[in-house]
């Protein structure tokens, strides 16, 4: 529910301020332009919500370091939790939410960057903005985790199926430029 108002809050801002912009008379844009724009921002605003909300208000509570939670061990949580399946078949639900979650989470990113680029795009460019918006969100979510608003564990894992996604999303960037 969180996640579903702050998508329809953030979606009158981007308006409000596209109608300003065109009354100023510097936003203008096609609609092919204007509608790319609108999925683009979309996009980022529910990769907030879903990688960053919600936020927890807890009164009183005094963060320590011990309370972070940081994953460095690439593959680490993907072995523990197909370790885990083998015990209870209650983590093929988790093991497949985190692993393919992860991939689809930047897929758009990997196939809207380049479509919204004035110039073509490398894929080792895409991948590095993938690298770079994926440590901004673990990073957030440590920060998070430090001051007791969120729960999240900030992941290497995540990170990399995070690249991975983006790559797949600009291989079908490429098929669908091809068209």
């Amino acid at each position: 529910m969180q996640l579903i108002f702050f998508l329809g809050f953030m979606t009158i801002i981007y308006i409000v301020t596209r109608i300003f912009s065109r009354i100023k008379g510097n936003g203008e844009k096609n609609w092919k332009e204007e509608i790319g724009s609108f999925v683009f921002w979309e996009f980022i605003f529910g990769l907030i919500g879903v990688t960053l909300l919600p936020i927890y208000i807890r009164i009183g509570y005094q963060p320590t370091w011990s309370d972070i939670d940081i994953n460095l061990i690439p593959f680490h949580f993907i072995k523990e939790f197909f370790g885990l399946i083998k015990e209870d078949a209650f983590y093929i639900q988790v093991a497949i939410k985190n692993v393919i979650g992860n991939l689809i989470l930047f897929m758009p990113f990997g196939f809207l960057i380049p479509m919204r680029a004035k110039r073509p795009m490398k894929v080792s460019r895409v991948l590095f903005l993938c690298f770079c918006g994926s440590l901004t969100i673990e990073i957030l979510q440590t920060i998070e985790r430090f001051l007791g608003i969120g729960l999240r564990i900030a992941d290497i894992d995540d990170i990399i199926l995070n690249c991975i996604g983006g790559g797949i999303g600009f291989v079908i960037y490429k098929i669908y430029r091809r068209r």
